[in-house]
C-alpha cells in the first residue's frame, strides 16, 4: 500500500494499482503503478509486452503522456518528496523544474517541437499553468486573467 497525502486527506492506494495514462497513434499505452516497494513505477505497454520504465536513482517515476514518434512526459520523486518534470525524445532524458516549485509535473508533449505543458505547485499550494517551449525556457504562471479560483466556483 501507498499513502499519498492530498490538502484534507490521504488517499490509500494498493500494492499493484495501474493506471493508463497515455496512447499514441501507435497503440502503445504509457502509465504507472504501485510496485511491492509501496512506490509509483512507469510502464510501457507495446505489441502486447510491458517494460518497467523509471527514471535513473528515483524512488517514484510516473509516466504522463506519451506522442506519436514515442516520446513521454512525466514525472519523478529523487526522494526528496518534491516532484520534477521530465520529458524523453528519443531515449534522452531531460529534467526540469519551475523555479520556486514545491512540484513541476509534465503532461504533455506534442509530436514535432518537443514543447511540453504541465502544471506546477507553487510556495503557497496553488496550482498554476506553463508551458516549456523548444529552446527549453520556461513560460509560467499561465493563469485566466482577473479570475481567481476558489474550489469548486470560479469567481
Amino acid at each position: 500500500m501507498v499513502a499519498l497525502a492530498r490538502r484534507s486527506s490521504t488517499l490509500t492506494i494498493p500494492s499493484g494499482f495501474t493506471e493508463g495514462r497515455g496512447i499514441n497513434n501507435s497503440r502503445t499505452v504509457n502509465g504507472d503503478y504501485v510496485g511491492s516497494d509501496g512506490n509509483l513505477h512507469g510502464f510501457v505497454l507495446s505489441g502486447g509486452t510491458f517494460t518497467d520504465f523509471n527514471i535513473p536513482g528515483a524512488l517514484q517515476t510516473t509516466l504522463l503522456s506519451i506522442n506519436d514518434p514515442g516520446d513521454f512526459t512525466g514525472d519523478f520523486d529523487d526522494g526528496s518528496g518534491i516532484f520534477q518534470a521530465w520529458f524523453s525524445v528519443g531515449g534522452t532524458i531531460t529534467s526540469f523544474s519551475v523555479p520556486g516549485a514545491l512540484s513541476t509535473f509534465a503532461y504533455e508533449i506534442d509530436n514535432s517541437t518537443q514543447l511540453v505543458v504541465g502544471y506546477y505547485i507553487d510556495s503557497s499550494g496553488i496550482l498554476h499553468g506553463y508551458y516549456r517551449d523548444t529552446n527549453g525556457a520556461l513560460h509560467f504562471p499561465i493563469d485566466p486573467s482577473g479570475l481567481r479560483c476558489d474550489n469548486p466556483v470560479w469567481t
